[in-house]
């Protein structure tokens, strides 16, 4: 059985061996990608929406994971979507997740999400390949990386015009379980430094250019100093409504106005408790609360590779003008292309399974991070 394929790869221990290309494993043909994006992402950020935009991709993997219960799949959140690996038999379990999410977007936020689901054995007869590795950032969370061209490839099938790998139902009432979504951390930011969300992407063949990314990785760590956009002391929960309203309007767009007005003062209260907890180190159930942000950072996805290296960074302005420069230095060469968006604070969403095991944390850049960024490189190749 293909089930537990992707729970039973072996674990890299560092994000540098992504760059070698044994370590990939070729996921199942009978495995298929379910994907996602929001449609006019672009106009949705330019009116303020880059918040709902991260927490509708984000959406898409929580929802999927807990239909999932304990079952590992890979997955990669992309800012403004998702793509996620399912085996045949939960096929129709993440279907309804993602309608599900689909319904919430539109209902909750006024968006518009492009779902799709693409058998594995397509992308191969149509030129692409889909192999997958996973890296062991913690003891609870393994990140996938991919290569081989299948989810740029997927990506591409699902936006054709009249695509047949869209996901579609009339039944408007499909439901998804968005439990264990998580917006209360307030914008991160460090003084005196920026924010940068960066693509890079290989031109030539992916299966043949994954150890083309080693020397990139390597002078990236090199520019900049302490790359990491989130430290313990930059995590601060947010109190205002207005940052809080995505994760209340997630998680009871279909309850009625007391029970949503019930979650708002449960919301507020575990702020409160979480705080308190955090800041006087308190130990519950032999958890210690003040490593939990330490945790949080060891369990974010703040850079990742599905055929490119998506990274979102903290640097000074001499880090950021060296690093474009070397960047701009990569392009001359024809065999890359980036794109980038500078903000002043990174955005987590979290899944919490359980605060004191399994947690994890997406990590974009403020006002639009990957989209704008994905919008920058695409106007390089016009």
């Amino acid at each position: 059985m293909s089930t537990n394929f992707y729970s039973e790869l072996p674990s890299l221990l560092s994000f540098d061996e992504i760059t070698n290309p044994e370590v990939y494993h070729l996921v199942p043909d009978s495995w298929y990608v379910v994907l996602s994006d929001v449609i006019g992402s672009r106009n949705a950020i330019k009116e303020g929406k880059y918040k709902e935009v991260n927490t509708i991709g984000a959406s898409c993997i929580v929802a999927t994971i807990n239909v999932l219960d304990t079952l590992e799949v890979p997955y990669v959140f992309g800012g403004d979507g998702a793509s996620i690996c399912i085996p045949p038999e939960f096929l129709d379990a993440a279907k309804n997740a993602f309608l599900g999410t689909k319904n919430m977007a539109k209902v909750a936020f006024s968006l518009d999400l492009r779902i799709g689901a693409i058998p594995v054995k397509s992308i191969r007869s149509q030129g692409g390949e889909l192999l997958v590795a996973k890296v062991k950032l913690s003891e609870v969370y393994q990140q996938a990386v991919f290569t081989g061209g299948g989810l740029a490839l997927a990506d591409k099938l699902l936006k054709e015009k009249n695509s047949k790998y869209l996901i579609k139902s009339e039944n408007q009432m499909i439901a998804a379980d968005f439990t264990g979504l998580e917006c209360r951390w307030d914008r991160v930011s460090q003084d005196g430094k920026l924010v940068i969300s960066m693509l890079i992407k290989c031109t030539s063949s992916a299966l043949n250019s994954v150890k083309e990314y080693r020397k990139i990785i390597n002078n990236i760590e090199q520019i900049v100093s302490s790359e990491h956009p989130i430290t313990e002391k930059s995590l601060k929960f947010s109190f205002n409504p207005r940052w809080l309203k995505n994760e209340i309007k997630t998680r009871t767009f279909t309850k009625s106005t007391f029970d949503r007005l019930l979650y708002i003062i449960d919301l507020y209260y575990r702020i409160v408790i979480g705080k308190i907890l955090m800041a006087f180190n308190i130990k519950t159930n032999d958890f210690e609360w003040g490593n939990y942000k330490n945790e949080l950072i060891m369990n974010s996805d703040y850079k990742k590779f599905d055929d490119m290296l998506r990274v979102v960074l903290s640097c000074t302005q001499e880090e950021k003008e060296a690093l474009v420069g070397y960047l701009d230095e990569l392009e001359t060469e024809q065999s890359f292309r980036y794109g980038i968006h500078i903000s002043e604070a990174a955005l987590v969403t979290c899944m919490i399974k359980e605060y004191s095991g399994m947690h994890f944390h997406f990590v974009d850049g403020d006002d639009g991070g990957y989209a704008m960024a994905a919008i920058d490189m695409a106007s390089k190749s016009v």
